[in-house]
């Protein structure tokens, strides 16, 4: 196993969890604004 790969690997997972988390966010955001309007 290659550090390097598994540091990559690492790093892309932890973008991509964060990218997950934030649209997750946004949209709980969005929802609850709505809600709110009506």
């Amino acid at each position: 196993m290659d550090y390097r790969v598994g540091s990559v690997s690492g790093v892309f997972a932890f973008i991509l969890f964060g990218f997950v988390f934030d649209v997750f966010f946004w949209f709980g955001l969005l929802g609850k604004k709505k809600k709110k309007k009506q």
